[in-house]
């Protein structure tokens, strides 16, 4: 697993413009081994979010354990944003594709979607993921 690792100091308070940062280090210090996770990344037909969370360091996330009075970040696309996106970054657009085929893989295959009698039948096994523009 991937966390990102950015020390939350004064320059990051002044190069992000949030008053909460500051507020953090006045009250905290500086947090030189911080480290931000996603709590959430969510694609719909109308918007996408994705949301990271700060910890103090490592320990504190595998405790979870969030920085106190860090407000968690977050983005938030327009769909016409998030298509956009696809295009100048080849990375989104694998992410995208990878989290979709991934659900698929457990929409087709999850027992809790197991439906009718006797072994059950997955409702999602018959159909098939198809990519459109």
């Amino acid at each position: 697993m991937n966390l990102i690792r950015m020390p939350i100091n004064e320059a990051l308070a002044t190069r992000w413009n949030q008053p909460s940062i500051a507020d953090l280090v006045t009250a905290f210090g500086e947090q030189p081994d911080a480290v931000f996770d996603f709590e959430s990344i969510s694609f719909s037909a109308t918007e996408t979010r994705i949301v990271v969370v700060g910890y103090r360091n490592e320990d504190a996330w595998e405790r979870g354990v969030p920085l106190p009075g860090l407000q968690k970040i977050e983005l938030r696309l327009t769909r016409a944003e998030h298509l956009a996106l696809l295009d100048e970054t080849p990375a989104f657009a694998t992410l995208e594709a990878s989290v979709r085929d991934a659900a698929w893989s457990i929409m087709t295959t999850s027992p809790k979607l197991l439906r009718g009698s006797g072994e059950g039948e997955n409702v999602f096994a018959s159909g098939q993921l198809v990519e459109v523009d």
